[in-house]
């Protein structure tokens, strides 16, 4: 399955370096921990094996500067735009990739108490489709390309 995501120039340094990239608590602030916590448990009940790691989060729809920065604005940790962030496309097995609602997982980031399904919404259409995997693996990237300033422009402007 073709995805998407940003990740740090460590990360994919790491990956050029022919390491597997598994996400870290450390770097999930404790307010979004439950939901990490329990998309893990989705994945596990959906038989993807993930060891004890959180998931690490792609979308599923065309990387266009605007989706990404308007993203990346949402969503990032404080400090990662101004770090330089890398887009990468990967062709990851299906088997792998567990299928959510972005607007649920979003609902479950800001409300601890919700327990709204992750469940894909269909008439939500495609940007709000997301993957899960449990790692990224070098073999997987297709391409990657440095955000450039100007797409981190489109989202405030």
């Amino acid at each position: 399955m073709r995805l998407w995501t940003w990740q740090t120039p460590e990360v994919v340094e790491s990956l050029s370096r022919g390491e597997v990239h598994r996400a870290q608590w450390r770097r999930i602030d404790q307010a979004g921990q439950g939901a990490y916590r329990a998309m893990a448990n989705e994945m596990t009940a959906a038989g993807i094996q993930h060891e004890s790691d959180p998931p690490v989060w792609l979308w599923c729809d065309e990387p266009d500067p605007e989706t990404v920065a308007d993203r990346i604005f949402q969503v990032s940790r404080e400090g990662d735009a101004e770090q330089g962030l890398v887009v990468l496309t990967v062709e990851a097995p299906d088997a792998l990739v567990l299928l959510s609602s972005y607007s649920a997982w979003c609902e479950r980031l800001a409300d601890a108490a919700s327990r709204r399904p992750f469940d894909p919404v269909a008439n939500l259409g495609p940007t709000d489709l997301q993957g899960c995997l449990p790692y990224l693996h070098p073999d997987w990237v297709q391409s990657s390309r440095p955000l450039p300033t100007d797409d981190l422009e489109l989202a405030n402007g």
